[in-house]
């Protein structure tokens, strides 16, 4: 754990001491306070100071429970999602053996109202101080640069290009470029330890020499340097492995998706459920988007694109964003595409209307997607959509991406879209497949969201 991060776990665990003294606190007052009186009158005698002396025993089980559980062992990349899960489950779990507790001693106050004021304040006390820490930090490192790791770059591919681009724009990575280079050399990478320090170094090409990347690998080592890299395709996959025994004989098998079964039935219900609210809470955006469509230009209002998810040919809902008959002027521009592999892009391309433009910019263009998703041809979450013409330029390991059916939006669209090269999307999405949860689908939408409200670049 990097210096930084252990800091700022050492300050989380006497303020969420405080905060569960506190949440025990406010529960009893709430207990005792004259509205809650006159609806049920308390039955039992307990002065403050006894109560504190509970207070007091039951805050520091739970922070036992904290620590057991890792919650003192974060990171600064550790997903927000995740902590405040675990918060709850641990709160929970300490006022479930609190309960446990009082039913074997009698003797002690029976209160359930204070119980339940105790367990809803108690995690949303911590969470609370949390959120304020994991403010706070950010704040030091955007301002301060305090935490900022110092990486080191070894490849000079588009992939490579990328990461470079992200980390000087963005300064919530917390990461700070302070060298690159085309290939493995111990010497330098040891000369720019010596004038920097560095604490990462990220191998981003996979054909590196054996022998040399691994020279790097055993100083990084030695120097308490995190090594990282990005795998390729086949990297990938073998992540992905599980190794069973067969009659004696080891065998290793490709993890299927864990999207099948009653998870494929769950995220059905997701879907339905959130097309539903998102259609009938955007109806207003899509009554003003069609009056501008039709004020500007002829033609109809959606159009429908030929799509494949899941092995299936669908139409595919869009507001019109581009003149009529677009399509029909795509092999006169294929000379401007900007996309690597069989994907087309152009950034400024003629075909796009002024209020087309504004559309996708917001990636308004899309909402009416959400009709495909109650019709089942789509998800919320998932790959994107493809066109059967680029389905045709696909590699066979490619072709993991439909596997599953299409969504709205993705991994991909959460972490660079058209920035990102077309190799890079496909190991997200192989990703996304092999790993599925409803937990990654919730961060996934909540990110797409916050992209959508705060990121004038769209997603």
């Amino acid at each position: 754990m990097r210096k930084n991060d252990l800091i700022f776990n050492l300050i989380l665990l006497p303020l969420d001491f405080a905060l569960l003294i506190a949440a025990g606190v406010s529960a009893y007052y709430l207990r005792f306070a004259p509205p809650i009186l006159d609806i049920k009158p308390v039955l039992f005698s307990l002065p403050i100071y006894q109560y504190m002396t509970f207070v007091v025993v039951i805050s520091t089980g739970m922070i036992l429970i904290f620590a057991i559980s890792g919650l003192y062992l974060m990171r600064r990349t550790t997903p927000i999602f995740r902590e405040i899960t675990r918060v709850t489950l641990d709160v929970s779990a300490g006022m479930a053996l609190v309960i446990m507790f009082m039913f074997f001693n009698r003797e002690l106050f029976d209160s359930r109202f204070i119980l339940l004021a105790g367990w809803v304040f108690g995690i949303i006390f911590v969470i609370f101080g949390r959120l304020l820490i994991r403010g706070l930090r950010r704040l030091l490192l955007r301002t301060k640069g305090l935490g900022v790791e110092n990486v080191l770059i070894l490849g000079n591919s588009d992939e490579a290009k990328y990461i470079k681009r992200q980390i000087k724009k963005s300064k919530g990575l917390g990461l700070r470029l302070v060298g690159s280079m085309p290939e493995p050399n111990l010497s330098r990478v040891m000369q720019i330890h010596k004038e920097k320090g560095l604490q990462r170094v990220l191998a981003v090409d996979s054909d590196f020499g054996r022998n040399e990347i691994m020279r790097v690998v055993n100083y990084c080592e030695e120097n308490g340097i995190q090594f990282s890299y990005t795998p390729d395709m086949f990297g990938a996959i073998i992540a992905d492995m599980s190794l069973d025994i067969l009659e004696g004989v080891p065998v290793v098998s490709v993890k299927p998706s864990p999207l099948d079964g009653w998870s494929r039935v769950l995220k059905r219900l997701v879907d339905i459920f959130g097309s539903i609210f998102g259609l009938v809470l955007l109806a207003p955006i899509f009554i003003l988007i069609a009056i501008a469509i039709k004020w500007e230009t002829s033609g109809p209002i959606l159009v429908k694109l030929k799509r494949i998810s899941h092995g299936k040919e669908f139409d595919l809902y869009k507001f019109r964003s581009m003149i009529k008959d677009a399509h029909k002027y795509k092999k006169e521009l294929m000379d401007m595409n900007e996309r690597s592999g069989p994907l087309f892009k152009i950034k400024d391309d003629p075909r796009i209307t002024k209020v087309g433009r504004f559309l996708r910019a917001k990636r308004l263009d899309e909402l009416p997607q959400l009709i495909n998703v109650l019709k089942g041809d789509i998800s919320l979450v998932g790959p994107r959509p493809h066109e059967p013409e680029e389905i045709a330029q696909y590699k066979d390991y490619h072709k993991k991406v439909l596997a599953i059916k299409s969504g709205i939006t993705g991994m991909a669209q959460v972490s660079g879209a058209s920035d990102l090269s077309f190799e890079e999307e496909v190991k997200l999405d192989r990703f996304y497949i092999e790993h599925w949860s409803l937990k990654k689908d919730i961060i996934i939408l909540f990110k797409t969201v916050k992209l959508l409200l705060l990121d004038r670049s769209g997603v």
